[in-house]
């Protein structure tokens, strides 16, 4: 029954990925990772896809461990790894480390199994390798490692030479038909490390065998907060669990290995490359429990043989005396989170609530965040729009302040603290603050398209004409803007200058049905008034704003205000019957214009259609009444409400 011991430990490690899984759904990140959190598909199948990966991965490490160390060590190093805490975590992420996991092992037991390869199947390998190094750059080493094993340690004794070179030739060749694409499609970009001291790739090289995460990357130990699972298999006190007991115990079997017969076989070189290649990773980034989880497999098979020879083997007390030394040695300095951290895992849960539209969840993951790191200013701004966004000004406005007071050129809250002032009702304070933001950045149009806007709402005309000229200095094809000033401009009386900019918007903006509409609406307002009883006469003016509004109707055919404005310019030019249709059209569309009802009653007894007007009338009438029944009743209980609260 040879696939009992396999298919045990691919059932083990499946029931204990899924179980994870499970337990994760309702953390906001397992919707909303970090990287992803726009994404609006189900995130569940490429999280089965690294379960599986993750399955396979401990089956292999069984079958890899079993021809290279004692059955028992391979058996105890697979069922390690169906538990082993980061392996799990990283089921849950959508990142590349199960998948690097998976073809990093892969390599290996393809190595492992058929030693004797045919030459040119050494192809497989390599495309094995160049697969791997895009799923984890440190991959990449185990190319040079390869062609040295393959040149120096022949599989057979007869082998010459030149049969191992050619077959590293095809190994090479294989991981370049998968790389070089990639590397002609995308570049090679030099890793921000390069360059590193021997004494900053010494300390690097100690941080491989410690459970240590770097100050930005995601912490992994955060996760035992959302898994009961895994706060059993991870933890970050005195010990970094599970791999600062790993490290020392992978170290002590690695040295017992070495010094038998096995572990200076062909074999036993090979994980001893492996091994090396994970240490020279450190050369390519920060040492992670990402990048370092690649070679943990082979690690785990270590440190199994290690606690084998300590509790079988010769000198036993001398290997667990080492491994004692080297777990106080690397897990010195080992404490729990730092504030920093935790503040920086509540910040990307509070993001996850955020864009998931739970914003009281959302607040309650930034004030943890604060609370770990009042100086975190990611988490201040995001709490203060929250806040701002509740209509909680005070609030806001302190947490803006006490941004600014920190980062007093930070024009983002500058402008968001004007826009959270200005709903306060508080202008004038707005516009100080708006007016401190175009000082700093006086080239950018959006900043002088908010205080224009601001000014509008301050009731400083004067002000927005400056700031919608000076978007327009800076930009001069906003069409938009030219609108909004041809607006301001008619607001003040200013028809020619208003008329010019809704022509030069119209110019720059054929689909926007707005400019039509208020050009077409100024032409009318500046047509003469008609004479009593004498309907308005027909000029070039009109007839452009006619066709004006018959261009909105195009544009979009639901529009009220163009058929209202034609409704009445065709009723005024006494042509009615034309301008009924817009006005039934009106009622057609929102019951709610009830004042139509009024147009069509003049308009259907301008036409002799006296029953119709009658009708028409009645119904504005009736809805009338109702709209002051309506408002009275109200008026009424909101002065009993406010007698009530006042104890009158």
């Amino acid at each position: 029954m040879k696939w009992l011991v396999p298919a045990t430990v691919a059932l083990l490690a499946l029931l204990a990925r899924l179980a994870y899984l499970f337990e994760i759904q309702d953390s906001p990140l397992f919707s909303r990772p970090v990287l992803l959190q726009s994404l609006e598909v189900s995130l569940w199948w490429p999280r089965l896809v690294q379960v599986a990966a993750g399955s396979a991965s401990c089956v292999l490490l069984w079958s890899i461990g079993r021809r290279l160390f004692p059955q028992g060590v391979a058996l105890a190093a697979a069922l390690l790894a169906t538990v082993y805490g980061p392996l799990l975590y990283y089921t849950g992420e959508l990142l590349p480390a199960t998948a690097a996991v998976f073809f990093v092992l892969l390599l290996l037991w393809l190595v492992t199994k058929t030693p004797a390869l045919p030459v040119w199947r050494w192809l497989v390998p390599g495309v094995l390798v160049g697969i791997a190094t895009l799923t984890t750059p440190a991959a990449l080493l185990l190319l040079p490692f390869l062609l040295w094993w393959l040149g120096r340690c022949p599989p057979r004794a007869d082998d010459n030479d030149s049969l191992g070179w050619r077959r590293g030739i095809w190994l090479a060749a294989g991981c370049g038909l998968i790389l070089l694409p990639v590397v002609i499609l995308y570049g090679v970009s030099r890793s921000p490390e390069d360059g590193s001291s021997g004494l900053d790739i010494a300390a690097r090289i100690h941080d491989f065998w410690r459970g240590a995460e770097i100050a930005h990357d995601h912490d992994l130990y955060f996760g035992r907060d959302e898994s009961i699972l895994l706060s059993g298999l991870l933890w970050y006190r005195w010990l970094a669990f599970p791999f600062g007991l790993t490290a020392p115990l992978a170290l002590v079997g690695l040295a017992l290995f070495l010094r038998t017969p096995d572990g200076r076989s062909r074999m036993g070189l090979l994980v001893t490359g492996f091994v090396v290649s994970g240490n020279v990773s450190v050369l390519l980034g920060p040492v992670t429990s990402l990048t370092r989880l690649p070679f943990v497999p082979v690690l785990l098979l270590l440190a199994c043989y290690g606690a084998y020879r300590i509790y079988r083997g010769p000198g036993r007390v001398a290997a667990m005396g080492a491994t004692v030394l080297l777990a106080l040695l690397l897990n010195a300095g080992t404490t729990p989170l730092t504030a920093s951290a935790r503040a920086r895992e509540y910040f990307w849960r509070g993001q996850a609530f955020d864009a998931s539209q739970m914003p009281a969840n959302a607040m309650r993951e930034y004030r943890q965040a604060l609370q770990a790191d009042p100086d975190f200013p990611e988490a201040t701004l995001k709490l203060a729009a929250l806040l701002s966004r509740r209509g909680e000004f005070g609030p806001a406005t302190a947490l803006y302040r006490g941004y600014l007071h920190h980062a007093p050129g930070s024009i983002v809250a500058r402008r968001e603290l004007a826009m959270a002032l200005l709903a306060s009702g508080r202008q004038d304070l707005a516009l100080l603050e708006l007016e401190e933001v175009v000082v700093r950045e006086p080239d950018r149009a959006d900043l002088h398209g908010t205080l224009a806007f601001v000014s509008l709402v301050s009731d400083k005309p004067e002000r927005a004409t400056q700031a919608y000229r000076r978007v327009l200095a800076l930009r001069p094809d906003s069409s938009l803007v030219r609108y909004q000033l041809a607006r301001l401009h008619e607001s003040q009386g200013r028809g020619d200058s208003a008329e010019v900019q809704y022509r030069l918007s119209v110019a720059g903006a054929p689909q926007h049905a707005d400019t039509y509409q208020g050009l077409a609406d100024l032409l009318i307002s500046r047509a003469s008034p008609p004479q009593a009883g004498v309907s308005l006469a027909s000029t070039p003016a009109l007839q452009e704003a006619e066709q004006l509004l018959l261009q909105v109707l195009r544009l979009d055919g639901k529009s009220l205000a163009a058929r209202w404005s034609l409704g009445r310019l065709l009723a005024r030019q006494g042509r009615y019957e034309e301008a009924m249709v817009h006005f039934e059209a009106l009622l057609q569309l929102t019951p709610d214009e009830y004042e139509a009802h009024l147009y069509l009653g003049g308009l259907y007894r301008r036409t002799g259609r006296a029953e119709e007007a009658e009708e028409e009338f009645r119904l504005y009438a009736q809805e009338q009444r109702a709209r002051r029944l309506e408002a009275a009743t109200r008026t009424q209980s909101e002065e009993l409400a406010r007698k009530f609260f006042d104890g009158q």
